[in-house]
């Protein structure tokens, strides 16, 4: 029987040889299992990571500390510290300061001065000592949940920081809350965001500082009476006086569920926006969350919008940052919305948020593990912080989203249905043979940068397929199985 192969041209390859590592990723884990998570990580000037979190693990009674770890490039620990009392103490962002030290803000009962909970900021010098802690808050009521969520350090020298604050006295529920500090901690002034002039919740979640010396607050919204709630986006002056507001509702306004979790300006002087949105036609029993990814003007009215859903009927972003090829990187977790086991989800769009490939971290059939923020690094790749299970975790990934790039061993014939590997890695051409594959044989091919150039489809059970047929410029080539659960990856060169 003839043999029938077909190849797929889906892009333009580059035309220089882009070098990459064998081994450009890892995996690492910190804690004992108690409740230690890694909520923000940033790298650090000396090629490092920074990652702000809270233990339980190293806490003397066991209740959730605040904790600082310094790694150096290969996510190994140089020094950690923790921060807290008896009482919960969770920090949500982190950033190294002008001075080499760390700013730090998140929420504090142990240390609350008004209530049972207020918001912390901590400064501290490059070993993660505290030169000095700021707490914040207001005398609260039944809610009383005073909370920082982001902070960045402005140009001034001072901070801008973004949470949640009980708004009793205004008879709302909680308002979005800005602060501007000084480089010493104390206040400069103060804002507070809401929905309508009545009863509601709102909370805030991420600031960015904006090309015009303003702010850009992402939060969610949730009006009284309107039985939903939505992304709030909120454009202020650099006094934090509003300019404008908008709340998104997507397609999911009858489900009730729209939240912005992370924003960015653009380089074009809009903004991109992710978060999460439930599917309309789930709304019966266990909603369906999908990620959704927003792009908007400099007045954020809607450019596009994308949503994007793994096979699991749960998939939530909760960090986004835009990478050097002008695309979008996104993380969060997908699993079950009616169970917890889950992995964490890492997502690469192009310019326009379509979707070049997506990658899953941690034992989702069985543990938890969610990712909390990522960033592109020096070197083209991510790195991610979250947890798995109840371990934080930092994740190093490739450019294509992979801890290692290395092939994997040969799978034996006749123990394994899914056999394939290459017969000659270094061409053209390019020789791959495959067994027992009663669908056929699927493939996609990416080029060194992440774009997916090729596709492979062969209707034999058995057989070899030669690559390429049409021209590709030299460089390194990555061929993955879309044909077994496996997913294995085997790395090509093409010379001249």
């Amino acid at each position: 029987m003839k043999r029938l192969v077909v190849l797929i041209t889906a892009g333009l390859v580059v035309a220089a040889f882009v070098p990459v590592q064998l081994h450009a990723g890892w995996i690492k884990t910190y804690g004992k299992g108690q409740r230690d998570w890694g909520k923000f990580v940033q790298p650090t000037t000396d090629g490092g990571y920074i990652i702000a979190g809270f233990t339980a693990s190293f806490s003397p009674l066991f209740s959730d500390d605040i904790w600082l770890l310094k790694t150096d490039s290969e996510g190994d620990t140089l020094w950690t510290r923790t921060y807290g009392g008896d009482k919960m103490d969770h920090a949500y962002c982190v950033q190294q300061t002008s001075d080499g030290g760390y700013i730090l803000t998140g929420m504090t009962r142990s240390l609350a001065r008004l209530g049972r909970q207020d918001l912390w900021l901590l400064k501290t010098d490059s070993e993660g000592d505290t030169l000095w802690t700021r707490v914040y808050g207001v005398d609260g009521g039944e809610y009383d949940n005073d909370e920082g969520s982001f902070v960045l350090e402005t140009p001034d020298g001072g901070y801008i920081v973004v949470g949640t604050k009980e708004c009793i006295a205004e008879e709302y529920g909680s308002c979005i809350w800005l602060l501007k500090i000084d480089a010493s901690g104390d206040t400069l002034w103060t804002h507070t965001y809401h929905s309508e002039k009545r009863w509601g919740w709102n909370w805030g979640y991420c600031v960015g500082q904006t090309s015009d010396g303003g702010y850009i607050l992402i939060g969610i919204s949730s009006p009284p009476d309107a039985g939903c709630q939505g992304l709030s986006l909120i454009k202020t002056d650099s006094n934090g006086d509003t300019m404008w507001t908008r709340l998104y509702w997507g397609e999911s306004s009858a489900c009730g569920t729209t939240c912005g979790t992370s924003v960015q300006q653009t380089p074009e002087g809009g903004y991109i926006v992710t978060g999460s949105l439930t599917v309309p036609e789930a709304c019966i029993g266990w909603a369906s969350i999908a990620s959704w990814l927003l792009k908007t003007d400099e007045h954020g009215d809607t450019l596009w919008t994308r949503t994007y859903k793994a096979p699991a009927d749960l998939t939530m972003a909760n960090c986004l940052d835009q990478t050097a090829d002008h695309g979008y990187i996104l993380v969060g977790k997908s699993g079950k919305a009616s169970s917890s086991p889950s992995y964490i989800w890492l997502l690469k769009t192009d310019t326009d948020g379509d979707t070049l490939w997506t990658r899953s971290f941690g034992d989702g059939e069985i543990n938890e593990n969610e990712g909390y923020c990522v960033h592109q690094t020096s070197d083209g790749g991510y790195i991610i912080t979250g947890h798995m299970d109840n371990d934080l975790c930092l994740i190093k990934t490739d450019s294509l989203g992979y801890v290692s790039i290395a092939e994997e061993p040969p799978v034996t014939p006749v123990t394994h249905p899914s056999n394939w590997q290459i017969s000659a890695s270094i061409g053209p051409p390019i020789t791959l043979r495959y067994t027992n594959h009663p669908q056929g044989f699927h493939a996609s091919i990416f080029n060194a940068v992440g774009r997916r150039v090729d596709e492979l489809h062969s209707t034999e059970q058995s057989g070899t397929i030669t690559w390429p047929v049409t021209h590709q410029s030299p460089g390194v080539y990555f061929i993955r199985s879309k044909s077994d659960r496996s997913a294995l990856t085997r790395k090509v060169v093409l010379i001249r």
